[in-house]
């Protein structure tokens, strides 16, 4: 959440020098930002969980519909299981 909160600072999208990995997951961190402009850091919590409900629910329905519902809760379970 560092760095929503250094956007909000600022009032701009900033460059952070020395933290490279801001790069990376930009548009989730801008729906973050959203929730931290409101002032709830709870409401970017429950954005996070959400999300990876619905990718896990993705991930089942796409291995379900190509190799059947076993596999798709097998692919579910992987992803969900995964640190990152």
């Amino acid at each position: 959440m560092y760095v929503p909160q250094q956007f909000l600072l600022a009032h701009a999208l900033i460059e952070l020098h020395g933290i490279w990995q801001h790069y990376q997951l930009m548009a989730q961190e801008l729906l973050y930002l959203v929730s931290l402009a409101f002032g709830s850091s709870k409401g970017a919590a429950v954005l996070c969980a959400a999300t990876g409900l619905l990718s896990a629910a993705a991930a089942f329905l796409l291995a379900a519909r190509l190799a059947g519902p076993t596999t798709g809760l097998l692919a579910a379970a992987i992803f969900y299981a995964t640190p990152w």
